[in-house]
């Protein structure tokens, strides 16, 4: 199944069917924004003064009919001369779809994905995540992307582009 995770004018907030983008922390949300006619979720702590951790959770991915289930995503991450925040990416299999999803339990699968690494430049350009092995869970799993930064401090920016869930 392919999801495109940016819908809505720039700079409003990501908002796809079923899909949560709930701030635990702080006021900010992803956004969806456009360049160069290209969608993307965005986020940054940088100009809130605070901690903003913010999660984009997919809708439920039924895992049953399918075998051999990869996870494939796009980063950016821009102005991290302002410092690294973290982008953590999550799986759940008891998360209900509705309510805070940090109340769930979550496999941390970050290590498995390639990030874009920390730049003094901006737009270093997307940084595929290579496929990222979704086949140890089954029945109905949600995937988080998880946005952890502080302003000042570790207020870089981050950018989702082109996720995707397949199965044979």
């Amino acid at each position: 199944e392919t999801q495109n995770a940016t819908t809505g004018a720039p700079y409003n907030p990501v908002s796809i069917t079923g899909w949560n983008n709930i701030s635990e922390v702080g006021a900010r949300t992803y956004s969806a924004k456009l360049y160069s006619g290209n969608k993307y979720a965005y986020l940054t702590a940088y100009g809130s003064g605070a901690q903003v951790k913010t999660w984009l959770v997919t809708k439920g991915i039924n895992l049953d009919n399918t075998t051999s289930e990869t996870l494939t995503f796009s980063t950016q991450q821009d102005y991290s001369s302002n410092g690294s925040a973290a982008l953590k990416v999550l799986v759940s299999s008891n998360y209900t779809g509705t309510g805070n999803p940090w109340t769930a339990t979550w496999t941390d699968i970050t290590s498995s994905a390639t990030l874009c690494p920390a730049s003094t430049s901006n737009f270093p350009g997307y940084v595929p995540s290579g496929n990222v092995d979704l086949s140890s869970f089954s029945g109905t799993i949600y995937i988080a992307f998880v946005y952890d930064g502080t302003d000042p401090g570790s207020s870089s920016t981050w950018e989702l582009d082109n996720i995707r869930v397949l199965g044979l």
